[in-house]
C-alpha cells in the first residue's frame, strides 16, 4: 500500500481490491481462518460469541461472515466515513454480520474542531472550536466534553451565512448537547459516537459499535494477551524483524516509523500494550519481566505494578481490574486482533491500511499461517468553499527580479524617467572608466531607477501578497479533511449511500 494516495478529483472513492472482488477476498479468508489451530481457534470462537454478547446479539449470527471496521473516535472527515458505510455494504453483498471497533484506548489528538470561516479580501481562514479537556497525552476513553450548545453557535453562522453551506451537524448536535449538559454523558468518545450513529442513521446506515474499552474486558482478549505476553521475548523479535524489514523495503530511515521497535532493558521486556491506571488520565508502555516463574507487570522498567500467574491468564482481568489497572492495545495488537480472532475481512482507512503491512508479518510468523487479506476505502469530498483567483507566485517574483537587474524592460509599466535608464544603459556599455568607478556610477544610477520604480515594486509586493493569502485559502477550500458535520446532508448522501448498497460489491453475470 506504499504510494497509495487519497482519491484527487471530489466525489471520488477509493477501494483496494476492487469493490467486486471483496467477497472473494472474504470467502478466501474464512476457508484460512478455519484451519486456525490451538489455542487460536479457541480464542476466534470465544471472542466472537463475546462480542455477540456484548451487542445482545443472537448466536445464530455466528453462522454468518464477519465484516469490521474500525478508528478512533473523533468526528472524522467524509473520506474516513466512507469505510463505515462500506463495511455494511460488503456485509450487504455476502448477507453477513458488519460492526466497527471504537479505539477509544488509543491518544485523543482532536481536543479542537475546526471549521473554516470567509475573513478580510474574501480569503477563507481556519478557526476552531475546544471540544474537549484533558492531558495531552490522554486516551479518548479519558477525555471529557468542555462544550455547550452555544459555543457551536459560531460555526453554524459561519457556515451558513459566510459561505452558504447548510450543515448536517447543525440538526444532529442540540439534542446530544442537552444530554450531555444534563449529565447523561460527558465523554467526549461517547458524545462523537453518539452523533456519528445519528448522522449514520440520517443517512440510512445501522452498524453497530463495539468500544475497545469493553472489548478488552472479554475473557477472550486475556488469553490472546497472555498467549503474547508467555512469549513475549519471541514475539518482540519477530515484531522488530517485521519492522525492519518495512523499514528496508521502503527506504525508511526513521526508526519510528510506522511505529517504533520494542525495547529491552535487562530482564525487562516492552510489551505492544498501553497501561492505564486508576485516577491517572494518562496512557504507559507495558513492560514486563519474568522472575522465577512470576510475571511482572510495569510501566516503566524496573517498575513492578503487579505480579501475574503466567498460566491463569483466565483471573488476569480480575486481577488487574481490583489493582486499578487496564491494559489497551497498541494498533498493530488491535488489528491482529480483529482480523484474525473476530472478522472474516477488515476495513482499513489509508494510514492503517499502510502500517498493517507490518501486522501481516508479524502475524504469518508468530501465528503460523498467512495473513487474511484484508480492504482499504477511503474517499474525497471537498466542501462547497470559494475559491480565489490569482496571479502565479513564482511569475510575479521573476518580475521582481527582472525588474531589479533589467528595468530597461519595463519602461511602459514603471514610468522611469528616459534620461536615467539611458545614462545607466551607456554606462554598461562604456569601456572608458575604469572597473570601481564605473561599478559605483552604475549603482547610484540603478539606485535612482528603483527610486523611479517604487510604484510598480509596491504593486509587486501587494500582488505577491495577495497570491500567498490566495493559495492558502484555496488550500483550506480543497482541504479534504474537514469534519463530517460541516458538510450539507446532499453531498454527504450523494459520496456515501452507494457504498451500502451490496450489488456494488457483486460481479455482473454475463451472458
Amino acid at each position: 500500500m506504499i504510494g497509495v494516495r487519497a482519491p484527487k478529483d471530489d466525489g471520488e472513492v477509493l477501494c483496494i481490491p476492487g469493490c467486486q472482488d471483496l467477497p472473494g477476498v472474504l470467502q478466501k479468508n474464512q476457508l484460512a481462518l478455519n484451519r486456525l489451530t490451538h489455542p487460536w481457534a479457541e480464542i476466534r470462537s470465544k471472542a466472537r460469541a463475546e462480542v455477540l454478547g456484548l451487542l445482545g446479539l443472537e448466536p445464530a449470527f455466528l453462522a454468518r461472515p464477519w465484516v469490521a471496521s474500525g478508528h478512533q473516535p473523533e468526528m472524522c472527515h467524509p473520506g474516513v466515513w466512507a469505510k463505515y458505510f462500506a463495511t455494511k455494504g460488503i456485509g450487504n453483498a455476502v448477507g453477513g454480520f458488519s460492526f466497527n471497533l471504537v479505539a477509544d484506548g488509543d491518544l485523543c489528538r482532536q481536543m479542537w474542531i475546526p471549521f473554516p470561516e470567509m475573513g478580510t479580501g474574501q480569503h477563507l481562514s481556519r478557526t476552531g472550536i475546544k471540544v474537549g479537556f484533558g492531558l495531552g497525552a490522554a486516551p479518548w476513553e479519558r477525555v471529557k466534553t468542555a462544550v455547550s450548545q452555544a459555543d457551536w453557535n459560531p460555526v453554524w453562522k459561519s457556515l451558513r451565512d459566510g459561505l452558504g453551506i447548510e450543515p448536517v451537524g447543525e440538526k444532529l448536535i442540540l439534542p446530544l448537547m442537552r444530554s450531555s449538559l444534563s449529565g447523561e454523558s460527558n465523554s467526549l468518545s461517547r458524545f462523537n459516537t453518539d452523533l456519528r450513529q445519528k448522522g449514520q442513521m440520517a443517512l440510512g446506515l445501522e452498524l453497530p459499535d463495539i468500544f475497545q474499552s469493553a472489548l478488552v474486558q472479554t475473557p477472550s482478549f486475556y488469553k490472546f494477551v497472555g498467549c503474547m505476553l508467555r512469549d513475549i521475548g519471541r514475539f518482540a523479535t519477530l515484531h522488530n524483524r517485521a519492522l525492519r524489514s518495512y523499514r528496508d523495503k521502503n527506504g525508511i530511515s526513521n526508526p519510528g516509523q510506522p511505529m517504533a521497535d520494542l525495547k529491552n532493558e535487562g530482564d525487562w521486556q516492552e510489551a505492544p500494550f498501553w497501561i492505564l491506571e486508576k485516577g491517572k488520565n494518562f496512557r504507559r508502555p507495558l513492560w514486563i519481566a519474568l522472575r522465577n516463574g512470576v510475571l511482572v507487570l510495569g510501566g516503566a522498567a524496573g517498575e513492578d505494578l503487579i505480579k501475574l500467574d503466567p498460566d491463569r491468564s483466565d483471573n488476569w482481568l480480575d486481577l488487574l481490574r481490583d489493582s486499578g489497572l487496564g491494559l489497551r492495545p497498541r494498533a498493530l495488537t488491535n488489528t491482529l486482533y480483529m482480523r484474525w480472532f473476530l472478522c472474516d475481512i477488515f476495513v482499513h482507512g489509508l494510514g492503517g491500511a499502510i502500517y498493517d503491512q507490518v501486522t501481516d508479518q508479524v502475524g504469518r510468523d508468530w501465528i503460523g499461517m498467512e495473513p487474511p487479506g484484508y480492504a482499504l476505502v477511503t474517499a474525497t469530498l471537498r466542501l462547497p468553499l470559494p475559491r480565489v483567483a490569482h496571479e502565479d507566485e513564482k511569475d510575479l517574483r521573476m518580475k521582481m527580479r527582472q525588474l531589479w537587474w533589467n528595468p530597461d524592460r519595463f519602461t511602459g509599466e514603471t514610468g522611469i524617467e528616459s534620461g536615467l535608464l539611458g545614462e545607466w544603459l551607456a554606462l554598461r556599455r562604456s569601456e572608458e572608466l575604469d572597473g570601481a568607478q564605473k561599478r559605483i556610477r552604475a549603482k547610484n544610477l540603478l539606485w535612482q531607477i528603483h527610486g523611479e520604480a517604487a510604484e510598480r515594486y509596491r504593486e509587486l509586493d501587494n500582488l505577491i501578497r495577495g497570491s500567498v493569502l490566495a493559495r492558502a485559502s484555496n488550500r483550506l477550500a480543497t482541504n479534504r479533511e474537514w469534519p463530517w458535520i460541516l458538510y450539507p446532508d446532499h453531498s454527504l448522501r450523494e459520496l456515501l449511500m452507494p457504498l451500502i448498497d451490496g450489488a456494488k460489491y457483486l460481479k455482473v453475470q454475463r451472458d
